[in-house]
């Protein structure tokens, strides 16, 4: 996890090159905290996790294109190249050569200093068909854009898909934040907020609550099973979130 100094919306590629110089060799494990001791593994390979996210039960429900294909993709992305897209298509290219803590980390600072821009990244996936339920109310535009812009980046430099999830925090929810990119390695699920929490694992995360989660693939109903909560009363919620009728 990051002090708000790294996390600055003033930070410069140079500032975040100067932090990143640690993180280009795999860290030592000894005494470390969660996000530096992280066993990486091939990221460009499903991972290896069973439990669900920030402790909940989960249930997966189909591709979002087919779930929710009545619902439109968002705007073709840009045909000109914006000034914010490109510095952001070099910082991507100066990323690749550090490690994947160092990746995670550049992404992660990049992405939310970049505020109203991050639309310009996010755009490059808005248009595809499993972003339209993205577009439903229920998502904070600017939050979304931030964590599908982060999501865009790490695809951009080469993890699976099955290792990154936009999480929608369920309507009762207590969470300032209510979307957040979840990246998955070494058995822990890595927060990506665009708040002043940095980076952490969901479990040290306890006001967030999962409503539904989903990448390019998959989309995953959460509901709380040991608090008496069930499946069918979190797609109940999950609906009147997103303003839809039940079929």
């Amino acid at each position: 996890m990051f002090t708000p100094e790294f996390t600055s919306p003033v930070i410069t590629w140079n500032a975040v090159t100067a932090r990143l110089r640690d993180w280009r060799r795999e860290p030592d494990l000894s005494g470390a905290t969660d996000f530096d001791s992280a066993h990486w593994g091939d990221i460009g390979l499903s991972p290896d996790r069973n439990s669900g996210l920030f402790g909940y039960a989960e249930r997966n429900l189909g591709q979002p294109s087919e779930l929710f294909s009545s619902l439109k993709a968002g705007s073709v992305a840009h045909s000109a190249q914006t000034a914010p897209l490109g510095k952001w298509r070099k910082m991507i290219d100066r990323l690749k050569p550090y490690s994947v803590r160092g990746q995670v980390a550049g992404v992660h600072t990049y992405i939310n200093q970049m505020h109203d821009h991050a639309s310009d990244v996010a755009t490059l996936a808005r248009s595809k068909p499993w972003t339209g339920v993205l577009n439903c109310t229920s998502w904070p535009e600017a939050e979304t854009d931030t964590a599908l812009a982060k999501y865009v980046s790490l695809r951009f430099l080469g993890f699976h898909p099955d290792r990154l999830r936009l999480v929608l925090a369920d309507a009762i929810s207590l969470s300032n934040e209510q979307v957040v990119l979840v990246v998955m390695f070494g058995g822990k699920a890595f927060v990506l907020g665009d708040g002043a929490n940095g980076i952490t694992t969901d479990e040290r995360l306890p006001d967030f609550l999962p409503g539904c989660s989903l990448n390019a693939k998959q989309f995953y109903l959460h509901w709380a099973a040991d608090r008496n909560d069930s499946p069918s009363e979190a797609a109940k919620r999950l609906l009147n979130q997103f303003g839809l009728a039940a079929a």
